[in-house]
Parts: C-alpha cells; sequence; structure tokens
C-alpha cells in the first residue's frame, strides 16, 4: 500500500518495504503537472505482459511491478485490493500510468485532492488545464 505526499509540485509516493520488494521498485516523484486524470476506480488488468513485466504477479491476488507498453512507456502497479486503489494517467512522463493502493483515504477521496492539485500547479505554470483521454 503506497502513501501519497504532496510537496510544492511534486507528487510523492511512497512505498513500505515489503512493496520495494514486490514491485522490484523505489518510492516514485511525479511532477503534479504531468498528471492527465486520476480515476479512483481503476480496471484490474485482464493479462499482465509477463514478458514486458518486472515485479510480482499473482492473477486476482497482487500486480506490483513495472510493466512496458507497446510504446516504450511504462504502466507501474502496486496492487493488492483494486477496491481501494486509484490509477493516476499521466503525460510527458516515461510512465503512462500509475496504479496503486492507497493509505490515505478513499480512493475517490485520494483522487480529488490529487486532482485538485494538480490544477494548482498547472495554473501556477500557466499550463493549459489538462485534457481527459482515454
Amino acid at each position: 500500500m503506497a502513501h501519497l505526499e504532496i510537496a510544492q509540485d511534486w507528487l510523492h509516493i511512497r512505498l513500505g518495504m515489503y512493496e520495494k520488494v514486490l514491485t522490484v521498485h523505489g518510492s516514485l516523484t511525479v511532477n503534479l503537472t504531468h498528471i492527465r486524470k486520476v480515476d479512483p476506480h481503476p480496471k484490474a488488468p485482464e493479462a499482465v505482459d509477463l514478458v514486458n513485466f518486472s515485479g510480482t504477479y499473482v492473477p486476482g491476488r497482487v500486480v506490483a511491478g513495472t510493466e512496458t507498453t507497446r510504446g516504450d512507456r511504462e504502466i507501474f502497479y502496486d496492487v493488492r485490493a483494486l477496491d481501494e486503489s486509484i490509477a493516476i494517467h499521466l503525460d510527458h512522463d516515461h510512465f503512462e500510468r500509475l496504479v496503486v493502493q492507497v493509505d490515505n483515504g478513499k480512493p475517490e477521496d485520494v483522487a480529488e485532492w490529487i486532482e485538485s492539485a494538480a490544477r494548482e500547479a498547472r495554473a501556477r505554470a500557466k499550463l493549459p488545464a489538462a485534457e481527459a483521454r482515454g
């Protein structure tokens, strides 16, 4: 389970030691201006391409790691309970999407908190509003 923090114009995704082992990855930091949208109800991956996946995958139980997509961008997962997770969709970033189980509260509240901070960061940087794309 990830703990999310916002400081200045950055979203910090803090992983515990257990998550770091499962995901074979450390904590993540994302510029708030790169966040396109946050989905409080992400869909479970139907299947993970194990050839392009680094981490832990137990179908229906755990998806924790990084999957490289056809466009050479990556999707990061740290999910054991999908109903406690959010998907953060990114532009202009190495990652296409971050799907993480959060410990900061209800996914809907966390999604709104992040989207609000991202809007404020874009306004400070005088960037146009993010376009919600599928």
